[in-house]
């Protein structure tokens, strides 16, 4: 059992009957609050998403997001602990065979999934979707590799015929946030959260009155996470200081296609045709 878990049943007698409906619930299944929105655990629960929210501010959270972070976080460390001797985050080493090789790979590929998709704010994500499809433009940013997440996820929304931003120019990026609105959106990507052009272009954003998105480590000291509307938090075991991005850019490449996938089918029914005929353009043979 977690300390939160213990913390929530020391607090148990001091919520309200209708903060105990949700700190029974959350004690009876904490993965749940990983697994499925507000709205579905109210519902399961039988009590109200303000309930939930009030539970969560008596235990000393802001919110669902902060206990969902907490949580998360200790039972990643408690993990960490138990796991470290099995699948540790590996740089590049001399004379390790294809197999090792492979087998490390593969296992921290794998766990910086999980780990992101229990990370996932499906709340945010609700929010985020639509203002995505209305907007006037969305902009795409990242250095380095995660420039290539950024422009990989450009690419994606120019198939689906949205009016999207990409640079690997710095200034080119400074110029384009400074000229953007409230009715556009924009993306950023940063697995450390401190890259300084990142920060930057964020200020500049948020002097527009431009809404902004990060997609960056869970880290409580992450400077990005502070500067942006909305977080979509990755995690992997990669170390910051490493000799080239792995783990840490499939994580990012694994928000990114979630948020392509989840654009796509609500604005389904527009972006067919748009896909059908990008489809055609780039494969002329079987047109």
């Amino acid at each position: 059992m977690t300390n939160i878990e213990n913390h929530v049943r020391y607090m148990y007698s001091a919520l309200s009957k209708s903060e105990q409906i949700a700190a029974s619930y959350f004690l009876a299944h904490p993965d749940h609050i990983f697994q499925y929105p507000l709205a579905s655990l109210a519902q399961m629960s039988q009590t109200s998403q303000g309930a939930w929210v009030r539970f969560c501010k008596s235990i000393g959270y802001d919110g669902m997001k902060g206990l969902k972070n907490a949580l998360f976080l200790e039972i990643s460390q408690e993990k960490g602990d138990e796991d470290s001797p099995k699948t540790p985050f590996l740089d590049i080493r001399q004379c390790d065979s294809i197999s090792v090789t492979a087998d490390h790979v593969s296992a921290n590929s794998i766990q910086a999934i999980e780990s992101t998709r229990k990370l996932l704010d499906e709340g945010a994500l609700e929010s985020i979707i639509p203002m995505i499809i209305d907007a006037n433009t969305i902009g795409c940013f990242g250095i380095g590799a995660s420039g290539l997440v950024a422009e990989d996820l450009y690419s994606k929304f120019l198939r689906l015929g949205y009016h999207v931003f990409f640079s690997n120019d710095a200034h080119v990026c400074y110029a384009y946030a400074a000229i953007t609105s409230p009715r556009d959106i924009a993306i950023l990507f940063s697995n450390s959260g401190e890259t300084k052009e990142i920060l930057r272009l964020g200020e500049i954003l948020k002097m527009s009155g431009t809404p902004t998105v990060a997609v960056t480590r869970h880290n409580a000291n992450n400077p990005l996470s502070k500067l942006t509307d909305y977080v979509l938090y990755t995690d992997s075991t990669e170390i910051l200081k490493r000799s080239g991005a792995t783990s840490s850019r499939i994580a990012q490449l694994y928000i990114s296609d979630i948020l392509f996938m989840a654009v796509a089918g609500r604005d389904y029914d527009r972006i067919e045709k748009k896909l059908e005929l990008s489809y055609r353009g780039c494969h002329p043979a079987l047109s």
